[in-house]
């Protein structure tokens, strides 16, 4: 791979970028991005990156699901067998599963209406914006449901905070954004009165910053190597078409001539 910082057409149009893929002396093969979101300038390009991204999420979302009903099959299971106060677990676990049934209906609808959108912006722009908030709320939850003798479980939160962009297939931006809430959550809980210092482990803050910090670094490197991995196989798939245009049309010629 060869890396061009800025282009002749981005200097005419005061548009900042760096070029990823391929480069030969006789014809260089490369695609102007942005050199902060990685947005390919092609904007057909970038629409057919998107619709790829959605389809590849699909396949991730669909084993989060399966993970969720798993969960809920075994929490079932324990509350059937009387492991548990039967009646008061009930009346939590009932809405659970309605609150999961209807965050996965919306998850479905927006993911579908993504891949169908054929790499609309504003398309992949909801869907990636609901999985990074619901993502934050929930580490945000998790870090407010914290008591003394569960304080270590924020390492939980740190998990989610590298993951959950890459993960998710989820621009580096949009995921580090929405993101940046718990830890903001957490720096800004003195306040408003919040116990949460209290409880968490010494240095948990600077933990957390870390762990949110890295999570935009790995998911910046893998956006950006899934990016030059996309635009070589759409080099390929151009020139082998252009190869079997150039074969037919010498093979009718030939045919012509004859």
């Amino acid at each position: 791979m060869r890396l061009r910082f800025g282009n002749e057409d981005s200097h005419r149009h005061g548009t900042p970028s760096f070029m990823i893929g391929e480069s030969h002396d006789d014809e260089p093969k490369t695609h102007p991005v942005h050199p902060i979101t990685l947005r390919f300038v092609s904007k057909g390009l970038e629409s057919a990156y998107l619709t790829e991204a959605a389809r590849e999420r699909s396949s991730v979302l669909l084993c989060l699901f399966c993970f969720d009903i798993l969960t809920f099959i075994v929490r079932t299971l324990q509350l059937t067998l009387g492991y548990r106060a039967a009646q008061r677990e009930w009346a939590t676990f009932l809405p659970q599963i309605i609150n999961m049934a209807l965050l996965w209906t919306g998850i479905y609808c927006i993911n579908r209406h993504s891949r169908k959108g054929h790499g609309k912006h504003w398309a992949a722009f909801q869907e990636e914006a609901l999985l990074s908030a619901t993502v934050a709320l929930a580490v945000s939850v998790l870090l407010l449901n914290l008591r003394k003798g569960s304080g270590q479980d924020y390492t939980f939160a740190c998990f989610f905070l590298i993951s959950a962009t890459l993960l998710l297939r989820v621009r580096w931006h949009l995921g580090t954004a929405c993101l940046a809430m718990p830890v903001l959550l957490v720096h800004s809980a003195p306040l408003w009165g919040s116990g949460l210092p209290q409880v968490l482990p010494q240095d948990a803050e600077v933990h957390l910053t870390i762990a949110w910090a890295l999570g935009a670094l790995v998911a910046f490197l893998a956006d950006a190597h899934r990016r030059q991995m996309f635009a070589k196989v759409a080099e390929w798939e151009q020139a082998g078409s252009s190869s079997l245009g150039i074969a037919g049309t010498q093979a009718a010629q030939r045919i012509v001539s004859a």
